[in-house]
């Protein structure tokens, strides 16, 4: 089972944000970005709504939403930010992304 927590770390480290400032109300560009990374993974990998991921990053549902179009376009569109991503995504899960697809 993955934690919210877990993915929060996760993140933390891929970007150099705190956990502090993920879920702080900072809407500096690179602490955005981290948090909608976190807010991408949590809906990514666990079954939880877009509600509850919005009270762990004190947000609402519709911000959480936004956030995962925003990182779902550029994964799409930025090869260097979708290795990132997986890097991410191996460091939460412990498997690899194949094709698209959790191994």
């Amino acid at each position: 089972m993955i934690l919210f927590a877990d993915v929060i770390y996760a993140v933390s480290r891929a970007t150099g944000v705190t956990p502090r400032e993920i879920r702080s109300r900072d809407r500096t560009q690179r602490v955005a970005i981290a948090r909608q990374m976190a807010m991408y993974l949590m809906r990514e990998l666990t079954s939880e709504s877009w509600e509850k991921i919005g009270l762990h990053v004190k947000r609402d549902h519709s911000t959480v939403m936004h956030g995962h179009f925003q990182i779902a376009k550029r994964v799409a569109a930025a090869p260097g930010f979708r290795e990132s991503m997986a890097v991410t995504r191996t460091a939460i899960t412990g498997a690899p992304e194949v094709n698209g697809c959790q191994a």
